[in-house]
């Protein structure tokens, strides 16, 4: 891309301060594109070490380059990260919905195992809290003085097609830009009022997300399971004071998540750990 800052052109404006757009706004600062942020920006709680963001990123090598190229990842810390260096996907696993004898033998399943031997690579992927990534990149984006507008957008309008865009945000602040970007999520108010068409359809599924303490160490290896019921993955994390620990997300059925959901919370980690049990087995030992 080649912008060139003039009395006529205002830059870029990215909508939308989460993670994709403090990403992009600083990959264009360092390119010497005039650009500037548009969205809220909450505090972010100081890190804990007995407390860990649930929204985690499995980070790809690809992404590790790039977030290595904005000058972030040397300044995310590593204790609160966990190198990825297998993974085993394993397909027609046993159902959890009706457990039945837990114990009973699983049918034999298909599996692929992917490591990052095999691609000669240093990780598949490290696995970062969000919160500690978004962390970074904002400390990043403020060295580089990157205006940051607090308000939330509200509307877009354009004289002619070779004049910039006004936004207007919900205080009644004008900004002008001539491209805009949009990072403000999957409802994204920008992409509305763009006129850009979507088409999306629901599949029955809720994301069920949460840490757990695994009794042995997890080795740097994730896990999928597709059963019948959805996909269960465990992600390696880094240790917490308790030890070692992985990040569940499971895509369940929703009748069967809601129900789930729905139980008191003694019960409810009863069941999780019975149907963990039934479909990781004895991977990493007690799941909870």
């Amino acid at each position: 891309m080649n912008m060139r800052s003039t009395a006529s052109s205002p830059g870029a404006l990215v909508v939308g301060t989460g993670t994709a757009g403090l990403a992009t706004a600083l990959a264009l600062a360092r390119r010497n594109v005039p650009v500037s942020l548009l969205g809220p920006k909450p505090a972010l709680p100081p890190a804990s070490a007995d407390v860990f963001d649930p929204r985690v990123y499995a980070v790809s090598p690809a992404s590790q380059a790039f977030l290595a190229e904005l000058g972030v990842w040397d300044m995310l810390p590593p204790e609160r990260m966990a190198r990825l260096d297998a993974m085993h996907v394993t397909g027609n696993a046993p159902a959890t919905a009706t457990l039945g004898d837990i114990d009973a033998a699983p049918p034999r399943a298909g599996e692929v195992h992917l490591t990052a031997w095999q691609g000669n690579l240093p990780a598949l992927a490290w696995v970062i809290e969000g919160r500690e990534l978004e962390r970074a990149l904002r400390q990043a984006v403020a060295v580089l003085g990157v205006r940051w507008t607090t308000e939330r957008f509200a509307s877009l309008s354009r004289s002619a097609d070779d004049t910039p865009w006004t936004v207007s945000t919900d205080t009644g602040r004008t900004l002008s830009a001539d491209l805009l970007i949009g990072a403000d999520g999957a409802g994204s108010p920008l992409r509305q009022a763009a006129g850009i068409g979507w088409h999306g359809s629901a599949y029955d599924a809720t994301g069920l997300v949460v840490h757990l303490d695994v009794e042995r160490p997890h080795q740097g290896v994730a896990q999928q399971w597709f059963t019948p019921d959805g996909v269960l993955a465990l992600l390696p994390m880094a240790d917490s004071p308790d030890g070692a620990q992985v990040s569940m997300v499971w895509s369940m059925r929703r009748a069967q998540a809601d129900a789930l959901l729905a139980l008191p919370a003694t019960e409810q980690a009863a069941q999780l750990e019975a149907r963990l049990r039934r479909v990781a087995g004895d991977w990493a030992g007690r799941l909870r």
